[in-house]
């Protein structure tokens, strides 16, 4: 298979605010990234961390990257892009070109170092041709529902470079056969280092266990993805 060309429109957007006692949302824009040293061990949903202890943004772009930054305890993100397109051709000739619309992560600090994100697929434009026939298939539709957690291990408040846990089940939401109707699940592992010059160097890992062709049980599939 050829290398993949990607082309996306990440106009991406992403809403911080925080959840009051009553569990209603409040307008509140995070400040410029800082790092904090102080104990924020005492916060939770029900009592959120205060305004001036919040660390920095740190957005996850849906279908996109995932970092190991957490967001803090009784906060949220509610993040989107607009739209991606892909276009993949194999040695055969067979291509397959796909729109995403609007992805969605709705990420709820639990703890100052858990998260729980609720993810749903995009509206999804799916073009198949096949390479010996010439043949092309079209289908449209929604994606699958993810829920995940993301566990800060280190750096969350501090340091040059920050590790997580990401354990996540993915159920078949999708529509028109655009997925595998099968609840799927995994684990991520994503690692950030900070760089010279105001960079940053990002890495997942991970593995998933997928279901197979014959729909007799499940086999591992690794996954690696690297972001500068």
């Amino acid at each position: 298979m050829r290398p993949l060309a990607i082309f996306s429109l990440l106009l991406a957007s992403s809403f911080f605010g925080r959840l009051s006692r009553a569990g209603t949302p409040t307008s509140d824009v995070a400040a410029s990234p800082t790092q904090s040293s102080a104990d924020k061990s005492q916060y939770n949903l029900f009592h959120p961390t205060p305004e001036n202890l919040l660390r920095g943004f740190s957005a996850d772009r849906p279908s996109q990257s995932t970092g190991p930054y957490t967001v803090d305890a009784g906060h949220f993100y509610f993040e989107t892009s607009m739209i991606s397109y892909l276009f993949d051709e194999a040695e055969d000739g067979s291509t397959t070109r796909r729109w995403n619309v609007a992805p969605i992560n709705f990420r709820i600090g639990l703890t100052n170092n858990v998260e729980l994100d609720l993810a749903y697929g995009d509206y999804v434009h799916l073009r198949l041709r096949d390479g010996a026939t010439g043949r092309t298939e079209t289908r449209h539709g929604f994606g699958d529902f993810i829920v995940q957690s993301k566990i800060n291990l280190y750096g969350n408040d501090g340091g040059s470079t920050a590790l997580g846990l990401i354990p996540f089940l993915k159920f078949p939401t999708n529509t028109n056969g655009l997925g595998n109707d099968s609840i799927e699940g995994g684990l991520g592992i994503p690692f950030q280092a900070a760089l010279p010059g105001g960079f940053s160097l990002g890495f997942e890992t991970g593995i998933t266990f997928v279901r197979n062709g014959d729909d007799t049980g499940y086999d591992p599939a690794f996954f690696n993805g690297i972001l500068v």
